[in-house]
């Protein structure tokens, strides 16, 4: 497979299902990518980002992306270290038509 990646741009290559945090200008999206399978699972680790007592520290959230009728629905699990206020996350779906938020704070992102 040849595949472009101009000079500033790298190309992502992710499973069917994958659920990919990415932080712009201090937000939080997820990219929930097409599911050819019934369902995906991600979690992530949100700390510091400067020492690693991410386990003292931090928290973690749990995705979880699964079948729906004709759609798909995701799914957020925060652990029980997490703080009472988290900001919402938003969510941008490829080819995945039809994705419903199936937790609060989750919105769509464009």
């Amino acid at each position: 497979m040849t595949v472009d990646a101009p000079l500033g741009r790298l190309p992502l290559f992710a499973r069917a299902g994958a659920v990919i945090p990415v932080v712009e200008a201090s937000e939080t999206t997820l990219i929930v990518f097409g599911a050819s399978a019934n369902s995906g699972f991600d979690r992530f680790y949100v700390d510091d980002g400067e020492t690693a007592h991410w386990w003292r520290d931090g928290y973690s959230m749990e995705f979880r992306l699964r079948r729906e009728g004709a759609g798909f629905a995701l799914e957020r699990e925060l652990s029980t270290s997490a703080p009472a206020s988290i900001p919402t996350i938003g969510v941008r779906a490829v080819d995945l038509p039809g994705l419903r938020l199936a937790s609060s704070g989750l919105t769509v992102s464009s």
